[in-house]
């Protein structure tokens, strides 16, 4: 198991079934793993509008839940808890910082920072918007790496990062 494309043949193990790809979107909470999430492993009693409003905010990303659910306003305002995560807060940018930025090679580091101001982001107007020409390479690396990129196309030539992960590297920014 890897979290990053491992320098193998996958084409080939995948024709010959001896492949087993699950994808960041099959990784993802729905609504009723969410609701049995918070009720199995959590003291708070949150509403399915609430629930629902966290899965949109983290996109089923578990450690946002996780994140939320560790707030202490939760139990008291879970209204503003899921909101005030939705609009960026530490507890989802030191968890970025240490897990993750903390770790990158310098250039990616820098590179993401630029780029987070984008919505969309395709090779091109990552060099416009880094004065660079190595976008098509970065953004393979970053998408390699599982770092919150996710494809906007069949071709993969749009991207987007992950809302939380944006926002965190907005706030660095």
């Amino acid at each position: 198991g890897s979290r990053t494309q491992p320098p193998l043949p996958l084409s080939r193990l995948s024709v010959q079934g001896q492949l087993l790809e699950v994808s960041t979107s099959e990784l993802r909470f729905n609504i009723d793993e969410a609701m049995r999430y918070f009720n199995d492993t959590t003291p708070i009693s949150l509403s399915n509008v609430d629930v629902q409003h966290l899965l949109e905010i983290t996109e089923g990303w578990i450690t946002g839940m996780q994140i939320a659910a560790m707030s202490p306003s939760i139990r008291s305002d879970p209204q503003r808890t899921i909101a005030d995560l939705g609009s960026g807060t530490r507890a989802v940018s030191r968890y970025m910082r240490e897990i993750v930025f903390d770790h990158l090679p310098p250039a990616i580091h820098e590179f993401l920072l630029l780029t987070s101001i984008l919505n969309r982001l395709h090779p091109d107007l990552c060099d416009a918007i880094t004065t660079g020409d190595d976008g098509d390479t970065h953004l393979e690396w970053i998408e390699q790496r599982n770092l919150f990129l996710s494809a906007l196309d069949e071709t993969g030539e749009w991207f987007r990062y992950h809302p939380l992960f944006a926002q965190a590297l907005r706030a660095q920014l």
